[in-house]
């Protein structure tokens, strides 16, 4: 094959509404399914799934906004390198996949302490109701079979992680025994990782791999315009504490 894009065959991104996509949702705008309607495993191999599966074997990309997509922009599908685990899947056009996705991204609760500018207008927090629904569904994703081929996690791309109940609960049902080598990127804006909090996910310490902190400014009189509700100081504080953490490799 000339080209190649592994996302649609070991990715899924998951999203407030319920909606799961194969990468970006700007990127290639048709969900496989949603899971306030269907199982997760019915999702994975959805009619829709095997389409865009086929889209990309027979390489048309015919989904994608080939204008915005970074990867096709940039030349990486005709060298993406398929690791051996899934060199079988162009080989024998590989469809409908018994493994499940090896990267999650999880997007479905926008619950965040902030309310910066470039997001909403005010702050945002999940209704009980609605926070119950959801880890609901992520009880039954841990519990999945397709759930034993993650590698990683990205959380999260909507909201702040530890301004959440869904993914404070996540962080305490991971179990190292079922996905050993797991790894999480959290993505937060750092006003609330502190020790106290880091101490609460200690559950999911062996995992955690990356921390991505969104400051926006270097300034405190810049990053009281951008991001609302954030305190510098408390910010600052907290990126100490992360230093001392790495120093130590934890």
């Amino acid at each position: 094959m000339k080209r190649f894009c592994l996302y649609p065959f070991n990715r899924a991104h998951l999203s407030v509404n319920g909606n799961v996509y194969v990468c970006c949702a700007a990127w290639l705008k048709k969900p496989l399914g949603n899971f306030f309607r269907d199982s997760f495993e019915n999702i994975w191999n959805s009619e829709t799934a095997i389409e865009i599966r086929k889209s990309i074997l027979d390489e048309s990309f015919r989904f994608c906004n080939k204008n915005i997509c970074p990867r096709i922009i940039s030349g990486l599908i005709e060298k993406e390198a398929i690791p051996e685990r899934l060199k079988h899947v162009p080989e024998e056009k590989k469809l409908r996949l018994e493994n499940g996705p090896e990267h999650l991204s999880l997007n479905y609760d926008y619950s965040c302490n902030l309310y910066c500018r470039s997001c909403r207008k005010q702050k945002k927090v999940m209704d009980h109701e609605s926070s119950e629904k959801l880890i609901q569904f992520q009880d039954s994703l841990l519990k999945s079979d397709l759930f034993k081929n993650a590698r990683h996690l990205t959380v999260t791309g909507t909201g702040e992680p530890f301004a959440s109940r869904v993914y404070m609960d996540l962080f305490s049902k991971i179990d190292q025994r079922v996905n050993p080598g797991l790894k999480i990127t959290l993505r937060t804006n750092g006003n609330l990782l502190t020790s106290e909090n880091w101490e609460r996910i200690k559950n999911a310490h062996f995992a955690i791999d990356a921390i991505s902190i969104s400051m926006d400014a270097a300034a405190e009189k810049t990053y009281k315009i951008l991001r609302r509700g954030g305190d510098f100081k408390k910010l600052l504080a907290n990126l100490k504490f992360l230093e001392k953490l790495k120093k130590k490799k934890k």
